[in-house]
């Protein structure tokens, strides 16, 4: 993986899929960009580059024989991005989305910084609280609700915390946080309102009551977007005239709405998660939040979860990466082909899906620049989200971590970087 900074010139407009109308409303533009624009941005980059740019639309690969959709083309097809994070290089910090699964509090000795106060977790049965006869609205294949220890409050959380903030939150250590150096109060961009005001198309001259305001973003003083890139697969064949990815450094490329302009720079240090070691892990339960949105073909639920079952949903298998592509090569050539369960090699990984705490889904669209209009609207889950996991044995909790960790588990726009998550463990809130 080669890691890039993107520097902003000025402000920054990243908005968001509400209408944005001349005389009418205004753009909310303000807001950390999905990876989905990172992702064309730099490819489209890439191709402009290369002189590979498509000016037309053509058959995309085969499944089962046949072609599947349509493709601009080939080139750069294999580009997979980590990010964007926010990153300090005054301070060398990187910040990650806030888990959803923090209650946080004023701090007693200054009332504008905000401190966490402990974890929301799930709800054991006991012989005082018993689940099974108590009435329950959770969907299936859900068992236990997510709890707070706190009382309700208005207070906001922050929208990112430091990787320093990740480490002890993935240990199950919320209490040994150092709040002075882990606090999650740091400002790391302003809003700025810009005025502008509609223009005839067939005339170029200013429209009357047609005026506007439009949200921009502008990162503090030595913020930066991180986002890592990863390298050419050696498996797959590349276009020759692909240029390597290193042309990127130094360059100046359009991200976001309005084409804002952005310096691309390559960095020394890579992209590096916290992480537990899984040598270390000596438990049966273990969580999974996610650093960036995920769109999942069951709504809130991925896709390789099987919720009519109760016990074992989880459908991922601990694989070869070598022997994988070799098995998932049948699908494109056999038109007869399907995935048999029973002839697959690789041993299922016994979990089980028993919690989750949520966030409100973050809206998807987009243009095709090829066909001239919208993408489809996807509801995504946003980042921060917790889904919680039990295993029957600790070698089931190192396979679900390996399938896990830093892993992009979206079941759509995975190599544009969603559903990138990270693994911590957890335990039960005791009701006493």
């Amino acid at each position: 993986m080669t890691t890039f900074d993107l520097i902003p010139f000025d402000t920054c407009f990243f908005r968001d899929s509400k209408p944005l109308a001349a005389g009418s409303s205004y753009g909310r533009g303000a807001r950390w960009p999905l990876p989905l624009t990172i992702h064309s941005a730099i490819r489209s980059a890439l191709l402009s580059l290369s002189g590979l740019t498509p000016t037309e639309k053509k058959n995309g690969y085969e499944r089962r024989g046949k072609s599947q959709g349509k493709i601009g083309t080939e080139a750069y097809n294999w580009l997979h991005i980590k990010g964007p994070f926010p990153v300090d290089r005054k301070e060398h910090r990187l910040f990650f989305p806030t888990p959803l699964d923090i209650s946080w509090c004023i701090h007693q000795e200054n009332n504008r910084s905000l401190k966490p106060s402990k974890l929301l977790r799930p709800l054991k049965q006991t012989e005082m609280f018993n689940l099974s006869e108590c009435k329950s609205n959770l969907p299936n294949p859900l068992r236990y609700p997510v709890v707070s220890q706190d009382p309700p409050s208005k207070v906001r959380p922050p929208s990112f915390v430091s990787s320093e903030f990740y480490k002890y939150y993935l240990e199950d250590k919320l209490n040994e946080i150092n709040s002075s150096e882990c606090s999650g109060d740091k400002e790391l961009w302003d809003s700025e309102y810009r005025i502008g005001i509609g223009i005839n198309p067939e005339t170029q001259t200013v429209e009357e009551s047609k005026l506007f305001a439009a949200e921009h973003l502008r990162l503090r003083e030595g913020i930066r977007l991180c986002f890592s890139i990863n390298d050419p697969p050696f498996y797959k064949l590349q276009n020759p005239d692909e240029s390597p990815i290193e042309c990127l450094n130094q360059e100046t490329i359009t991200v976001g709405g309005e084409d804002r302009f952005f310096k691309v720079e390559k960095v020394k240090e890579p992209l590096l998660f916290p992480s537990l070691d899984v040598n270390d892990l000596k438990t049966t339960r273990l969580k999974w939040v996610l650093l960036s949105p995920a769109i999942f073909s069951q709504g809130w639920l991925p896709g390789w979860i099987d919720p009519q079952k109760q016990k074992e949903n989880v459908l991922l298998r601990a694989i070869d990466k070598e022997k994988r592509r070799v098995f998932r090569k049948q699908r494109r050539s056999d038109r007869e082909w399907k995935y048999d369960p029973s002839k697959d090699e690789a041993p299922p990984i016994k979990a089980t899906l028993v919690a989750a705490r949520i966030g409100k889904p973050i809206i998807i669209g987009g243009w095709e620049v090829l066909e001239k209009g919208p993408r489809p609207t996807l509801l995504a889950v946003p980042p921060g989200s917790v889904y919680y996991f039990e295993t029957e044995k600790e070698e089931d909790t190192k396979s679900l971590f390996q399938a896990l960790h830093e892993r992009c588990r979206s079941d759509y726009y995975g190599e544009k970087g969603f559903g990138l998550g990270l693994c911590g463990t957890w335990d039960y809130f005791e009701f006493t």
